[in-house]
């Protein structure tokens, strides 16, 4: 070590013991108030060596100047006796060996560059006059460099300032650590050496170049008992393991690797480019932009875990391009996957959950794309609010993408979407605990265009409260020109309310594709289909459309005009219609709505059927299953309790080829038809049968229609049969009904009708007929009713008399009560108690004995006889 004489002070320079050891002791330099300055042309401490600084105790600040043109080399001991805080400044660089060691109670402060951190310092030397000693020559700044080599500890706040900071191993400390290279930062481990970076509060790293690897040994990390920061204007190589008990933030992150980051509080960056990523933090996540380009062999997380709906999911960071986010997380183990050690984290810091991200894409292939709060959950309420999740690898499979949320899910106008240039395209699933919310959206699932064997992935939305779906599209889709494909199946489930409002819900197969479309299945509380909202699965390729099934436990309402719902098949498809099927206590379609299935190409359309309580279709509302092929439309089949058809509403079953009108059968307890319609029509085809089977009413009014038509276009033909039974047809007045079954050409259809009476029969006409060729016939005749049926059998012993009668009452002689006759019942239940007959007693009585006489004033005499 080299220590002269200065011209302002005199730093003194001794031999004493410390701990045991002999080392060299510095005093005196010049003072000011609680600080001390020295400067030295030369400083260096041998591996051997020990130097330490000793101040008096009312000593704060301990700066140390070199004035030369030398870096430092510190391979032996530096200390402060006391709890001063010691500065080196050496403009030439510092460089600390693999034997270099601290005994420093306070902060120690090295920098190359004296301007950085030494404002109030400058202030003490100018009152001083010496302003001028912390001068540096211009040459000194082309390549300062800190390097770390050493395992270094200490007590307080670690400070490196320089051009370029090398760290090659560990540093301790019971403050911060902060890292600041106007240059670069670069921070390696090797394989046969961990480094390890400790911080009771704060790790902060600022440079525009900051490159961090550190997976090479198994026990390298960084810990900060409260935060991480990194700072950098370009992309931080970030290849390590982050662990903090507050909270992370950073600028853009690029990783050849794979970062794992554990912070119990929030984490926060704009970008991540690089190998797969996880972070698990107890607070939220917040990042501007994640991109994943491959897996992570070396410290990817590989780990099984548990969705919140209960089916398992496995994280295979190591081997899949993985993005895992986990928000409000109790699991802050260290992973026995990862393999070493790990201080262990203590409770939760942050204050919400919530995961916001505007964008993420997995460009590699078989990838997964995992968001949630919803692993280990603390008692945090959190959402997950994201713009644009993309998975479209250019071979393979896409990722599969999940979001489970324990309360919000919110997309606004941005899009998910997994698409497959071959192979499987990746399941889409949203799970919330509260609301899922899509707005100006897409959400889809889909093949891409000119490929073949390919199939894409389904489409998952869970929510425990409501499902809002607003100006958006949700889709499984078979793009054009593809080839033995398939779309995959949409599902949505609501607790709640499923608001589907501007939107479309829908699997495809397009035009020149040949595949299956996917199945879309809706469960809700209620379900409100509005604003022009489409539902549909359809083929225009080769291949069937897929079955619709909607399900809700209280009222489904179909409304609007251009609301659609309907399984297809499209104009020269080829394929058919699978059907579709609605269920709830309550349906509703109005003002324009349309539910239909339906074939313009070559496949029938399917099935459709309604099981409600409550059915009521109105304002030009329509339910069809149609043909215009010559395919053979579907069949319409409701099961329903009360049926109401108003205002220009109908029900139809229709073919405009060549093809046959489907059939129509509704069972149920009324049907009340006011201003609408119930049809089967065909333009060459038979005309469809209708049949109604009611067990309370028929009422008709306005000017309704029950019809079976034929040969609308004058060909042939026969018309339809209408069978109705119901107990009472009621035609209200002031209307024109009909119950007809035409035909043009061909034969008019036969009409049916069981029931008990027809009231107001002037205001409804019933008719079979052909303009062209034979007539129908029309059958009106009584329902018959089972008297038998309808009655409930007594039962034969009605109750156990032997603890009813007392004992004591013992039967003297033997008996007998005889009763005659019906107890006033009716003949049958259908006849009245009373019989219309007078009763009249023809029984003879004795002759009485006149008991007195009278005489009338003409002198007629009167016996009479009192009773």
């Amino acid at each position: 070590m080299t220590c002269p004489k200065i011209s302002f002070a005199q730093s003194i320079i001794s031999t004493a013991e410390v701990q045991g050891q002999t080392v060299r002791i510095i005093q005196g330099g010049l003072q000011l108030e609680r600080t001390i300055l020295h400067q030295f042309p030369e400083f260096n401490i041998d591996q051997d060596e020990a130097i330490y600084f000793s101040p008096s105790p009312l000593i704060e600040q301990i700066i140390t100047q070199i004035t030369g043109n030398q870096s430092s080399a510190i391979a032996g001991k530096l200390g402060v006796i006391g709890n001063a805080n010691l500065w080196l400044i050496n403009p030439n660089g510092v460089v600390f060996t693999e034997s270099a060691q601290l005994d420093i109670a306070g902060s120690f402060i090295v920098t190359t560059n004296p301007e950085a951190l030494l404002t109030s310092q400058r202030l003490f030397l100018e009152k001083t006059g010496y302003a001028d000693l912390l001068s540096i020559q211009p040459n000194a700044y082309f390549s300062p460099k800190i390097v770390n080599q050493g395992n270094l500890t200490i007590g307080q706040d670690l400070f490196f300032v320089a051009a370029n900071i090398e760290l090659l191993n560990s540093l301790a400390t019971g403050g911060d650590i902060q890292l600041i290279a106007s240059n670069s930062l670069n921070i390696l481990d090797t394989l046969d050496k961990p480094l390890q970076l400790i911080s009771q509060r704060n790790i902060i790293f600022e440079s525009p170049q900051i490159q961090i690897s550190t997976l090479n040994h198994s026990d390298s990390y960084f810990f900060a008992k409260e935060n991480i920061e990194l700072i950098s204007e370009n992309p931080i190589i970030a290849d390590t393991k982050f662990y903090a008990e507050g909270s992370l933030f950073a600028d853009s992150l690029l990783s050849p690797n794979d970062p794992i980051l554990t912070v119990q509080g929030n984490v926060s960056f704009d970008q991540y480019t690089g190998a797969s990523l996880h972070i698990l933090a107890g607070g939220s996540i917040t990042a501007n932009s994640i991109i994943v380009n491959g897996a992570d062999g070396i410290a990817g997380i590989d780990q099984d875990v548990m969705l919140s709906d209960g089916r398992p999911l496995q994280i295979r960071g190591k081997s899949s391009p993985t993005i895992d986010l986990r928000a409000g997380t109790t699991d802050f183990s260290f992973s026995p996957e990862l393999g070493g050690s790990f201080p262990t984290l203590s409770e939760t810091s942050g204050d919400r959950a919530d995961i916001n991200v505007k964008n993420i894409e997995v460009t590699a292939n078989d990838g997964l794309i995992y968001l949630s709060n919803q692993y280990q959950s603390n008692n945090l309420i959190g959402d997950i609010n994201v713009q644009k999740i993309i998975s479209n690898p250019v071979i393979g499979n896409s990722a599969r993408i999940i979001l489970d949320s324990r309360n919000n899910i919110d997309v606004n106008q941005g899009q998910i979407s997994t698409i497959v240039q071959s192979g499987q395209s990746g399941d889409i699933d949203l799970i919330a605990n509260g609301d899922i919310a899509i707005t100006s959206s897409l959400v889809d699932s889909k093949t891409a265009k000119n490929t073949m064997n390919v199939t894409a992935g389904n489409i998952n939305i869970f929510a425990a409260q409501n499902i809002q779906v607003v100006s958006s599209q949700i889709e499984s889709e078979v793009e054009n020109n593809t080839v033995n494909s398939a779309a995959g199946d949409i599902r949505l489930v609501g607790l709640g309310t499923v608001d589907i409002r501007g939107s479309q819900v829908k699997s495809d197969v397009d035009p020149s594709s040949s595949g299956q479309t996917g199945n879309i299945s809706i469960e809700a509380d209620t379900l409100m289909v509005q604003q022009g909202s489409e539902i549909s699965a359809s083929t225009f390729g080769v291949g069937d459309s897929g079955l619709i099934n909607i399900l809700a436990t209280d009222e489904i309402v179909i409304d609007g005009a251009r609301t659609l719902v309907a399984s297809r098949v499209g104009t020269n498809a080829t394929g058919k219609s699978l059907g579709l099927r609605i269920q709830a206590p309550n349906v509703t379609v109005q003002s324009q709505a349309e539910v239909t299935t339906r074939t313009d190409g070559f496949g029938k359309a399917g099935g459709l059927r309604i099981d409600t309580q409550n059915l009521d279709i109105a304002g030009n509302a329509r339910i069809t299953s149609s043909s215009s092929s010559d395919q053979p439309a579907g069949n319409i089949l409701l099961n329903t309790e009360t049926t109401r058809i108003q205002d220009g509403g109908a029900i139809s079953v229709s073919a405009t080829g060549q093809a046959n009108a489907g059939t129509f059968s509704l069972t149920g307890r009324s049907l009340e038809i006011r201003d609408g319609a119930i049809a089967a029509t065909s333009t060459s085809g038979e005309g469809g049968n209708l049949r109604f089977d009611l067990s309370e009413y028929l009422l008709l009014g306005g000017n309704s229609e029950i019809s079976t038509t034929a040969g609308q276009q004058g060909t042939a033909g026969n018309g339809g049969n209408i069978q109705l039974r119901t107990p009472f047809l009621l035609a209200l007045p002031k209307g024109s009904n009909r119950i007809t079954a035409n035909a043009f050409t061909g034969n008019g259809g036969n009409v049916e009708i069981v029931t008990k009476g027809i009231f107001n029969p002037d205001f409804v006409t019933i008719s079979a007929s052909s303009q062209f060729g034979l007539s129908g016939t029309v059958n009106i005749s009584d329902l018959e009713v089972d008297e038998v049926q309808s009655l409930e059998a007594l039962q034969s012993e009605l109750l156990d008399a032997s603890d009813q009668i007392s004992t004591a009452c013992d039967t003297l002689d033997k008996n007998r009560f005889i009763a005659a006759g019906r107890g006033g019942l009716p003949p049958t239940p259908f006849h009245g108690a009373i019989d219309d007959s007078v009763w009249s007693d023809w029984r003879k009585e004795p002759l009485p004995q006149a008991t007195e006489w009278r005489r009338s004033p003409s002198g007629e005499i009167t016996l009479t006889a009192c009773r």
